[in-house]
């Protein structure tokens, strides 16, 4: 595998966790302005612990990456499903733009992370030179 190829990945990736992110971080404010406001607060409250979720993968997934953790991979592919999940929650609040704006950036993460998972932990190495 072109170690270029794998620097690209991965800081595409990095970028992609970031505004995931913050698109979580946006939702989940979202959902609890609702629940303050008394609207549908088991769905909201739900919607809200997802977007915490993700936005706890993302931080994790990002501290691998500066850690050159060799686990790395096979997070990705355990996270792939918690970022689809989270993309079909966020669709069932279609009205609420945040939720969309989530929903969006968490499936454009998925298909990174996919990406990554695929390239397999056999052709992988951590290139020796900085990442960023």
């Amino acid at each position: 595998m072109n170690l270029q190829v794998i620097q690209i990945s991965l800081q595409a990736s990095l970028i992609a966790s970031q505004r995931c992110l913050s698109d979580c971080e946006r939702f989940a404010k979202a959902c609890l302005f609702h629940i303050g406001m008394g609207k549908d607060e088991t769905a909201y409250t739900f919607g809200l612990k997802q977007a915490r979720e993700c936005m706890a993968a993302c931080e994790a997934f990002d501290y691998l990456v500066e850690a050159q953790d060799p686990n790395l991979f096979q997070a990705c592919a355990r996270s792939v499903k918690l970022f689809r999940d989270c993309v079909n929650i966020c669709y069932e609040f279609k009205a609420d733009v945040d939720a969309v704006r989530c929903a969006h950036s968490c499936e454009n993460f998925a298909t990174l992370l996919e990406y990554l998972a695929m390239m397999g932990p056999r052709e992988l190495r951590f290139p020796q030179q900085e990442l960023g």
